[in-house]
C-alpha cells in the first residue's frame, strides 16, 4: 500500500500514479505491485509502456504515450 502520493505543482497525482503503473505493471517489485495496487484502487486508466528498462539498484524507466517516465533514483 502507498502511504502517499505527491505531484510536482500543476501535475495530477492521478496521472503520476497512471504513468508509474504502466512503468512498473510487470515488475515483481514490492513497490511496483503497491503503485500498480494504487492504480487499480483510484480506477485509473491502464496505460501501456514502450522500451522498458531495469535500473538495477535505482529503478525502472519506459515510454508511455511518448513520455520518458523514470520510476526511482536519478537517472545519470
Amino acid at each position: 500500500m502507498l502511504s502517499g502520493v505527491v505531484a510536482t505543482p500543476g501535475s495530477d497525482d492521478g496521472d503520476l500514479v497512471a504513468h508509474a503503473a504502466a512503468v512498473e505493471g510487470n515488475s515483481e517489485h514490492p513497490l511496483a505491485k503497491a503503485i500498480v495496487a494504487e492504480a487499480k484502487r483510484r480506477n485509473l486508466p491502464t496505460l501501456h509502456a514502450a522500451d522498458f528498462e531495469a535500473l538495477p539498484g535505482r529503478g525502472a524507466q519506459a515510454q508511455v504515450n511518448g513520455k520518458s517516465i523514470v520510476i526511482g533514483g536519478r537517472v545519470s
